[in-house]
């Protein structure tokens, strides 16, 4: 927090990996894309610290419903 009072933190850098996306974007994006038949193995199939990121980007989209 001190950081960012005096101007230290780095500010966000598109990644072209990601498209130019922000990471919660770029996920919901990902996310998206999956058929609504193969979700169901998809998210099975994640490790278990990836499924708690992915907890946090729902929490996330909804507390943001502007998407």
């Amino acid at each position: 927090m001190e950081e960012k009072r005096k101007g230290k933190v780095a500010n966000f850098q598109p990644n072209v990996l990601m498209l130019g996306l922000s990471p919660s974007d770029f996920v919901f994006r990902a996310l998206s894309n999956v058929h609504a038949n193969d979700m169901e193995h998809t998210l099975l199939a994640l490790p278990f610290l990836d499924a708690l990121k992915l907890l946090s980007h729902l929490k996330y989209w909804t507390i943001n419903l502007d998407k």
